[in-house]
């Protein structure tokens, strides 16, 4: 599922993106996974442009939380982002087994919805890597339910 975000989303998106690092950087937060210091805007500024992909794709009303760090990130769905085309979708072992996640690829201001699983299903170990620096579950899209069997919770 292919989504474009307009100029006034994408500004919406990468404000919420911006604010998100910055109250990062003021309250002396490191990324809880492990991820570089160096990619901290580049994480946060495409994430929520992510976000707010699936939510326009979906109809769902978006938010765009910036500290309730428990809140789901669409609706009742976790949205994860990567610029890589064939990227995974990363779950952590803290990542609740009941949330839905979805993963969308892409840089602003296209971006495509993969597929999505539920937490206990990508938690398998022949998923589980340690070999990127951030040791976590890499879900390959081809282990994801497509977008045509997803469901609007």
């Amino acid at each position: 599922m292919k989504v474009h975000l307009t100029p006034s989303e994408l500004y919406q998106a990468a404000n919420v993106g911006c604010m998100r690092q910055c109250t990062n950087l003021r309250d002396g937060r490191k990324h809880r996974h492990g991820a570089d210091a160096s990619v901290g805007w580049s994480l946060n500024i495409e994430g929520a442009c992510g976000e707010a992909a699936v939510a326009k794709a979906l109809g769902i009303y978006w938010s765009g939380s910036l500290g309730d760090f428990k809140a789901k990130d669409v609706g009742a769905h976790q949205v994860r982002t990567t610029h890589y085309p064939d990227g995974s979708l990363i779950l952590h072992k803290s990542d609740l087994n009941e949330d839905v996640f979805l993963l969308v690829t892409g840089l602003a201001p296209e971006y495509e919805i993969k597929g999505w699983i539920q937490g206990f299903e990508g938690k398998h170990l022949k998923h589980w890597r340690t070999d990127t620096g951030r040791p976590a579950f890499f879900v390959p899209q081809e282990a994801l339910y497509p977008m045509a069997e997803f469901k609007k919770c």
